[in-house]
């Protein structure tokens, strides 16, 4: 974004309010402080508790009619679940290789490549939240918001007493294109002109109302500021042009994260342990759950990993194999005798 962008859309944020033109004419929306939140959330749970016997598809019958339809599979709904978890690793390797050309643009491609599938896979999914309970007490609080936030060129609510109610749709619209992305938070979060508000106001007095009426906008400005400022605090913070690149700056974060939880679990597994065990090769480690032993295994690094499946391999087509027998360990046999014979022949 330019300057004169970015200055628009603080204003705004700090305004509380958005200034929007809908058919002609021009409209006020006021952001929903926690109070009006609440009543909506009353309406619409109202709502659904007197419309719960009507004729609603099921939650759980939806996605059996959007395969019904070819909008989804079962593979749909695996790419999603492990969307997250792919998209994080994805990030990883744009800040891993920032400095390399190449492999960076390659990385791009993919991570451009897995959002368009996630966004078209979102957007199937939700296509029959409108026919479900849920989906329509949803679309009553969003409504019941709208009507109590959107005032008239006289300062006049302008959907009072259900008027209007023909132009619901067509403002949501224009409320919904206006919304900024969490890329454009982030840009307007990193600038000069926010930056002086920042520094020189105390964050609970920043907007001029208590924290809990910050408005959306505000809050998200906020919580990414603060995200900012903690990086650039640390012991290990990553180069400025890092922090411009929104992936390149998350595949940090999850970097130091990862380290962060990996140095955890294997002071949690130390304790575990029974006393010292010096240079021990393999440690062997009785874990009381599922997840401890998730967190042990993620202790190990990526070749004994790979050691550790290729000796299930094994295990898996003889049954029973002697420890002398194990792939890994013939290799360290032949690697330790190749040593000793080197050894001895530099002797004489």
């Amino acid at each position: 974004m330019d300057d004169k962008k970015i200055t628009l859309y603080l204003s705004r944020i700090l305004s509380g309010h958005h200034i929007f033109l809908c058919g002609g004419r021009r409209f006020k929306i006021v952001y929903p402080n926690a109070a009006l939140k609440y009543e909506a959330e009353l309406v619409a749970q109202e709502e659904k508790e007197s419309n719960k016997f009507a004729s609603w598809i099921k939650k759980e019958e939806v996605e059996r009619i959007l395969i019904s339809q070819g909008l989804w599979t079962r593979d749909s709904k695996k790419f999603l679940d492990d969307s997250e978890k792919n998209l994080e690793d994805l990030k990883v390797g744009i800040y891993s290789n920032f400095k390399i050309p190449s492999a960076l643009q390659q990385y791009r491609k993919r991570i451009e490549s897995h959002r368009k599938i996630e966004a078209k896979l979102l957007i199937n999914k939700a296509m029959l939240d409108n026919i479900t309970l849920e989906g329509y007490a949803e679309t009553i609080k969003n409504n019941y918001i709208i009507c109590k936030s959107v005032y008239d060129e006289d300062n006049q609510l302008f959907f009072n007493e259900g008027r209007n109610i023909e132009l619901l749709d067509l403002v949501n619209a224009q409320i919904s294109k206006a919304t900024l992305s969490a890329s454009e938070f982030r840009e307007i979060a990193r600038s000069a002109q926010w930056s002086y508000y920042w520094n020189a106001t105390e964050a609970g007095s920043l907007f001029g109302t208590p924290i809990i009426d910050w408005t959306d906008e505000q809050r998200t400005l906020a919580a990414f500021t603060r995200m900012y400022d903690g990086a650039r605090q640390h012991p290990d913070s990553p180069d400025d042009n890092v922090f411009e690149d929104d992936d390149a700056f998350d595949g940090w974060a999850i970097s130091e994260k990862r380290k962060y939880d990996k140095e955890k679990k294997k002071l949690k597994t130390e304790k575990m342990l029974p006393g010292k065990l010096g240079n021990a090769g393999e440690v062997f480690v009785m874990a009381g759950s599922r997840d401890e032993a998730e967190d042990i295994m993620s202790l190990n690094d990526y070749d004994a990993r790979q050691t550790l499946r290729e000796r299930e391999k094994v295990i898996q087509r003889a049954g029973v194999v002697e420890e002398r027998d194990l792939p890994d360990v013939q290799r360290n046999l032949i690697i330790n005798q190749n040593e000793m014979m080197a050894q001895t022949l530099r002797k004489r």
